[in-house]
């Protein structure tokens, strides 16, 4: 930090001595405001440890890790045996009932086409036709031949079937003994073969239903559905019910035989089997099912019993999921024996290591962005976006162990950082939100320096944003940089390049990238609710049609033109010194909007007309001088003009003295009636920037180079160099970062735009009278 003697006048730069570290400590504790940035970092510390679970040893292990040790238990413990529990549940898939569905309407129709036949057989139209339907009403081998010497005639047998069916009052008695005979089968259904096959569920009993009514399913003896089986219980009940009837008791028998002759020719299966159903049922039974577990004793090696990842865990194998699966298992085993005095030393040691690395944000932010510190809230809403970011690091690495999700929120924090503070603010809280992730999550370097590289890659090249798109590129820019730096890790630690190298670099790319597409759409968002400004927005301010700037060409020509001229030198300045050249040109143009308020006391405007100044005391005239910072910063805030806009407003002449003013208001007073410097002072405060203290130099020098009558190189430099030191002497810099050799830098750019400005123009001779 440069520093001057703090005296007016003195003839050499000096460094004053920085006080002493309890100097310092003692400073903060006396300041007002220190213990709400004390309660501020403690909350934060507290919500982080809860977040983190920090009471609990860390889980360290993820997918496509490699340990070249094979892993050992800690405690004893139980996990599934997945060949054992897979075998029970294809035992008990194997034993479930299947669902049928039974439809039986077919059966009714084969009866009554047996009846119809009958029908057909008591008409005898056509004597050929008959004998050949005759012969359906027996099945091979037993069907009658006329050839045969034992067999009967198939016109006698038919004769006599006809008789013995005679009146009408016996079919109908036939037709109730067959619907008798069927009504169990009517319910129950057949089928010749089971349709699921051995393994899918019992082949000895299965559930059946009558269509449309599942939740009516009774269990049935496959045998009592089998056709084959359940034709000769049919004939027999047909039989018995013949046998009850007085009237068809004698020829019961052979009425019996040739009527089921017929039937069993056209009976067909009824049963469907429901696939959804038994699926069901296999599902339930299955779930039912308690895994088979296997011991593991206390200091032993892991063995994964999984098919998929079967052997030791580690060895130099990437870690699978299953392995995670039996190594999450172990870890639960482990917590449960971990007492609650180590619980609190981790959650003590956590916060005090949180609560230091905020304080040193405290400190960077003192020396670096005091403007951050005027006001708790803004250092809450710091804290608050270091919480969240941490936060979602945990949740998203917690939620997917094969994903490298964490890193989209850590770059988009990177990527915001140094959008609307800096680049260092950046890198630097970036970092410590990784140290303290990768601590509490139990990780090693290798994700450490993975993490640090997107973060620090996407803040380096995001401090200038001058199109939407420009996020996207830094996305990519990022991924590539992440992808190489996982190859890079990977190779040097393992030695070699493996497939979960690749994977592991391709997930952190992919989330890099992602992170600059979600930060396109996030950026409107962030200049909108959070008063971030990219340099999109600086560039929308300096439209000249924008309305501040409109009313200042008309209401200030002269100093309009002022502030352009400011705005170009200061801009190559701050150029030179890697400070933002942008935010100085657009902070140019509005530095001295303040005077439109009363443009005819300040003489850029009064086009060498008369002074109003002449008719005021110096008193007076200080206050007009000095109320133009007042007024621009009204305006600015009026106009929702760009915090940091209105900082180089209040702060472009800093503590600087009204020199004009005050020596001629002491000009016939004694020494010791003089007034006092603090009265002709500005109220400040003084550049807490670069950007700042570059456009204080550019202001005081082009106002001062525009008055030299004749503006040569050398006459310039000695300005310039005058300006300078006078106020470097007056400790104006004491509050911003800048060096001395950024000083010098920003005295030749403004030397060299100020000469450029005044060039000097070649005098042409002037035309001679003709004779």
């Amino acid at each position: 930090m440069v520093q001057s003697s703090g005296q007016s006048g003195r003839g050499r730069w000096a460094a004053v001595a920085p006080p002493s570290l309890w100097q310092q400590a003692w400073k903060w504790l006396q300041r007002s405001d220190f213990w709400w940035y004390t309660a501020i970092c403690l909350a934060a510390s507290l919500f982080m440890a809860l977040v983190a679970t920090a009471w609990v040893p860390a889980f360290p292990f993820r997918a496509r890790q490699i340990y070249y040790r094979d892993l050992t238990t800690r405690v004893l413990f139980q996990f599934e045996d997945p060949d054992a529990t897979q075998q029970a549940r294809e035992r008990a898939a194997s034993r479930i009932l299947c669902y049928y569905e039974n439809d039986p309407q077919p059966l009714r129709d084969v009866r009554q086409v047996a009846l119809n036949d009958i029908f057909v057989l008591r008409e005898r139209r056509n004597q050929s036709d008959v004998l050949d339907l005759w012969k359906t009403f027996y099945l091979a081998p037993n069907q009658p031949r006329e050839n045969s010497a034992n067999a009967e005639p198939l016109n006698e047998s038919l004769e006599r079937f006809l008789a013995a069916i005679e009146p009408d009052e016996k079919l109908q008695a036939i037709s109730t003994a067959l619907d008798n005979a069927f009504l169990k089968q009517d319910r129950l259904g057949v089928l010749e073969s089971l349709s699921h096959e051995l393994g899918d569920g019992s082949v000895h009993e299965i559930k059946v239903y009558l269509k449309g009514n599942p939740e009516d399913a009774v269990t049935v003896d496959i045998s009592a559905v089998r056709i084959a089986e359940v034709s000769t219980v049919l004939k027999e009940n047909f039989k018995r019910e013949l046998r009850t009837n007085e009237n068809l008791k004698e020829n019961a028998e052979f009425i019996a035989e040739r009527i089921f002759d017929r039937l069993r020719a056209n009976l067909i299966p009824t049963l469907t089997l429901d696939p959804v159903a038994t699926s069901r049922e296999r599902r339930m039974a299955v779930n039912a099912v308690e895994p088979r577990m296997k011991t593991y004793e206390a200091g032993n090696p892991l063995v994964n019993l999984a098919a998929e990842s079967r052997g030791v865990v580690g060895g130099g194998r990437p870690l699978s999921i299953s392995d995670l699966n039996l190594l999450r298992a172990e870890h639960d085993a482990y917590l449960k024996t971990v007492g609650w005095q180590g619980g609190l030393i981790r959650v003590g040691l956590f916060m005090f290591l949180a609560l230091t690395c905020l304080l040193l944000t405290m400190r960077y932010l003192w020396q670096r962005r005091r403007s951050m510190l005027d006001d708790p809230r803004r250092f809450a809403v710091l804290v608050v976006g270091m919480c969240v970011t941490f936060a979602s690091m945990i949740l998203l690495a917690r939620y997917d162990l094969e994903l490298r999700l964490e890193v989209v929120p850590l770059v988009l924090l990177a990527m915001t950082l140094s959008i609307a503070f800096q680049v260092g603010l950046a890198i630097m809280l970036t970092a410590m939100i990784c140290l303290l992730y990768t601590l509490v999550m139990g990780f090693g370097l290798t994700e450490y320096i993975t993490l640090v590289a997107a973060a620090y890659s996407s803040a380096l090249f995001c401090q200038s944003i001058r199109s939407r798109t420009k996020s996207v590129y830094i996305g990519l820019f990022t991924a590539g940089v992440v992808f190489m730096v996982t190859l890079a890790i990977h190779s040097v630690v393992n030695g070699e390049l493996r497939n979960a190298a690749f994977i592991e670099a391709c997930w952190y790319a992919l989330g890099a990238g992602f992170a600059g597409l979600v930060m396109t759409a996030l950026l409107p968002i962030l200049e909108r609710f959070f008063d971030i400004h990219t340099d999109i927005s600086l560039l929308e301010l300096s439209d000249p049609n924008r309305p501040l700037l409109r009313q200042l060409v008309q209401r200030a020509p002269g100093t309009y033109n002022h502030s352009i001229n400011v705005a170009s030198i200061a801009e190559n300045a701050a150029d030179a010194i890697g400070a933002n050249g942008l935010l100085c040109r657009v902070g140019a143009y509005y530095h001295d909007i303040g005077k439109m308020r009363m443009p005819e006391y300040f003489v850029e405007n009064q086009a060498g007309g008369e002074n109003k100044h002449d008719e005021l005391e110096p008193t007076m005239s200080r206050l007009v001088i000095i109320s133009h910072v007042k007024d621009g910063v009204e305006l600015g805030r009026k106009y929702h003009l760009p915090r940091r806009i209105i900082d180089l407003i209040e702060q472009h002449h800093g503590t600087t003295l009204v020199e004009f003013f005050y020596h001629r208001a002491n000009q016939h007073l004694e020494e010791e009636d003089q007034f006092d410097e603090g009265e002709f002072r500005y109220p400040g405060p003084k550049p807490q920037s670069r950007e700042a203290a570059v456009l204080m130099l550019a202001d005081a020098v082009e106002g001062a180079c525009r008055s030299l009558r004749e503006p040569g190189p050398a006459r310039i430099e000695n300005v310039v160099r005058e300006i300078t030191k006078k106020k470097f002497d007056d400790g104006q810099f004491d509050e911003c970062n800048l060096t001395i050799q950024q000083l010098h830098m920003i005295q030749d750019s403004l030397i060299k735009s100020i000469n450029a400005m005044y060039h000097g123009r070649v005098k042409y001779p002037e035309p001679q009278p003709t004779r």
